[in-house]
């Protein structure tokens, strides 16, 4: 007997989360999109959140849903939720690890040298959570994750001016880096891992690194009248 989990509309389109029995009595999970079945089954614990059936729902139908259901592209849609890793995505993800396990052991090595400086105790405890995140997702599709080649062995800037400026180029670099990955993501947990670290980069670190060096870099900051 099928049974509606939850419905939710995105993209104009009314969308059922149904969940039945198949005929080996396992459970599965619809997503019924505006009264049409998605051309995908999945378990209970891999329904995607609302946000991820967003991305789904808009990549299907920018190709026209009922065309691929017609051409039988269900397939290339399962592979693009569940199926294994390609070379070129874990070769992304292996650079999304590298490049911020690399930014965080510049910013331990800053708080080692530099006890509290602002803004790296707040970046580090991020970084820390970017990449406890990519790692979830690499051992998630069964990919291998690569030991950590930087942590103690990245030296600090002289300065917290210093090591602001380098962190603000770092940054910058990820930036761009998420930018090319997003470019060629179509898989919905990498798409939406891949927005929350841009976002995290050009929300919240770049703008505390411009800070960080507008206000060490500025010899007249924080002086009285008359200096």
């Amino acid at each position: 007997m099928d049974r509606t989990i939850t419905s939710y509309r995105v993209h104009g389109q009314d969308v059922d989360v149904i969940e039945h029995i198949d005929d080996g009595g396992d459970v599965r999970v619809t997503l019924v999109a505006d009264g049409v079945p998605l051309p995908i089954e999945l378990t209970p614990t891999d329904v995607p959140n609302r946000n991820a059936v967003a991305d789904i729902i808009a990549r299907w139908w920018s190709h026209g849903l009922r065309d691929e259901l017609r051409h039988g592209l269900h397939e290339d849609l399962h592979t693009a939720v569940h199926g294994d890793l390609t070379d070129d995505e874990i070769a992304g993800l292996h650079d999304a690890l590298n490049s911020v396990r690399r930014a965080r052991a510049t910013s331990h090595a800053v708080l080692n040298r530099h006890v509290q400086a602002h803004p790296f105790v707040n970046v580090a405890m991020a970084q820390d959570h970017h990449v406890d995140a990519i790692v979830r997702i690499l051992e998630k599709h069964h990919a291998a994750v690569p030991d950590d080649p930087w942590l103690g062995r990245v030296h600090a800037a002289d300065t917290v001016l210093a090591a602001c400026e380098d962190g603000l180029a770092a940054e910058t670099g990820l930036s761009a880096l998420f930018d090319r990955l997003l470019a060629r993501a179509t898989r919905p947990d990498l798409i939406s891992l891949y927005r929350h670290l841009q976002d995290a980069v050009r929300l919240r670190h770049l703008p505390a690194f411009r800070r960080c060096v507008a206000r060490l870099g500025d010899p007249t900051a924080g002086r009285g009248p008359g200096g």
